[in-house]
């Protein structure tokens, strides 16, 4: 009866084993794609914030600007800058 050697275990070659988990490149990628995101947020967040921001004013723009003309057409004149000059 003759053996192989091919198939003993002391004969084969030897493989580390292998470890599960994410490698550091993968962890880089996400950690780099979720910082996008964020500041994508940020950023679209900060928009939003200053158009409202630009709405508020343009609306107190036009109720000043009605004060305005209702003063204009009781009084007759514009309003004086006041006694500061």
């Amino acid at each position: 009866m003759r053996y192989s050697h091919a198939s003993s275990p002391q004969h084969r070659p030897s493989r580390p084993p292998r470890r599960r988990g994410f490698t550091m490149i993968e962890l880089m990628i996400v950690l780099m794609i979720l910082s996008l995101l964020v500041a994508m947020v940020v950023g679209i967040g900060n928009y939003v914030a200053e158009e409202q921001y630009r709405k508020q004013t343009r609306g107190y723009q036009v109720i000043i600007l009605g004060a305005i003309q209702r003063y204009t057409q009781i009084t007759g004149g514009a309003p004086s800058a006041g006694e500061s000059g």
